[in-house]
């Protein structure tokens, strides 16, 4: 099948068991020919898959270090995703999502520190 799931209902069903367990799946092709797809489910509160974060990138891009640097990060935006669910189905104070390690990862410029102030004005 496009999605590479399989070609039978049992195969599918395993896959989709193995995702939901994995928490990741990655595919070649599926969408755009030369493209690599990495994506990881969000679960509901009753545990259902209700959503999925996925990123896209070129199959040059696709190095084994490339496809664990983005599965960790679209991992880590479904933690976050799923933080904010909880949250939002329940009577806790807000999670401060500023605090989270994927979020400095993220904004974190990559010489933080370095650049010349007067460059800028």
């Amino acid at each position: 099948a496009a999605a590479q799931l399989g070609s039978d209902w049992e195969t599918v069903k395993a896959n989709l068991r193995r995702i939901r367990r994995d928490g990741l799946h990655i595919t070649r092709g599926e969408v755009d020919p030369g493209r690599v797809g990495i994506a990881a489910p969000v679960f509901g509160q009753d545990k259902n898959v209700i959503g999925s974060i996925t990123m896209a990138i070129p199959e040059s891009e696709a190095t084994p270090q490339g496809v664990a640097n983005i599965s960790a990060l679209v991992q880590a935006a479904v933690r976050e995703i799923n933080a904010g669910l909880r949250w939002l189905s329940s009577a806790e104070a807000a999670p401060d999502f500023a605090e989270s390690q994927a979020y400095h990862h993220l904004h974190k410029p990559p010489d933080a520190g370095t650049a010349d102030a007067s460059k800028f004005s």
